[in-house]
Order: C-alpha cells, then structure tokens, then sequence
C-alpha cells in the first residue's frame, strides 16, 4: 500500500537525510557526458534533416530531377521522391512502377498506374492477378 500524503510530509526530514546520503555503487555511476552526447547528436541530426529537406524543396522548385537529388543524397530516385516528396509534390498521370521479386512462392509483379494496381503472380503453374483501385478488389485466377 503506498504512503499518503500526511505520512510523506511526516517523513520529509528522514526521507530527505537518506536521499542526501546515499551513495551509489559504482557499477550505478553513468558518466553524463555520454547521455548528453547522444542528446546533442540527435538534436544536430534534426537540424540536418530539416536542411536536407529544404535545400531538396529548393532543387525542385529550381527544376532538378529527382535522379540528381537522389544521387547527391547517395539513394536512388524513387527513394528520394517518397521520402522528401510528399504530398505536395506533382503526381504523374500515368506513374509507373514494375518491381519484380522471385520468392519460394513464385513471381510477382506490380503494376500501378494513377492510383490504380494490378498484381500478377504465379504459383504452381496458376496465375492469379488482382486489380485493384478506388476500393475495389477483384481477382482473377488463371490455369496453365
């Protein structure tokens, strides 16, 4: 059951000598400077990563391709373009994307175009491809 009130304010004098004299173990000691290392290094990583995104705000705007941004940022386009695009950047009409991957499962493939994908993969001989956009789903399975 925890103390109440009355009875910490009771033992304020006791409980404050043995908090002034307490001494930890050395195994409890922690050296600060690297608790305050880390705090500063998170914070310096913050204000570089505010820069970044406004120096890219600043290529885009002066017409650079995300090619170029992504290759000064040592990253790919695509990864460029979703991590500083953001909502505010211009949609394509008709983007694609086609990444393939094999897997013990077989191969997939994506298609998107304007917001709308198709996703083909095939399973012991069966094709099975489902389309998807503006919340409908549809799947249409396929025997070799």
């Amino acid at each position: 059951m925890s103390p109440t009130l009355q009875e910490i304010l009771d033992n304020a004098e006791q409980l404050a000598d043995a908090a002034e004299a307490h001494e930890p173990a050395p195994a409890e000691e922690r050296d600060p400077a690297s608790w305050h290392a880390l705090r500063n290094a998170v914070a310096a990583r913050a204000t570089a990563d505010q820069q970044i995104t406004t120096a890219v705000q600043q290529m885009r705007e002066a017409k650079y391709s995300w090619a170029t941004i992504g290759g000064l940022l040592g990253t790919s386009a695509q990864a460029a373009q979703q991590r500083y695009g953001g909502s505010s950047a211009p949609a394509k009409s008709r983007a694609r994307t086609k990444p393939r991957t094999k897997a013990n499962l077989g191969v997939v493939e994506t298609v998107t175009f304007a917001g709308a994908a198709k996703v083909t993969s095939r399973n012991a001989g069966h094709r099975v491809t489902k389309h998807s956009g503006k919340g409908a789903v549809s799947q249409q399975v396929t025997k070799p």
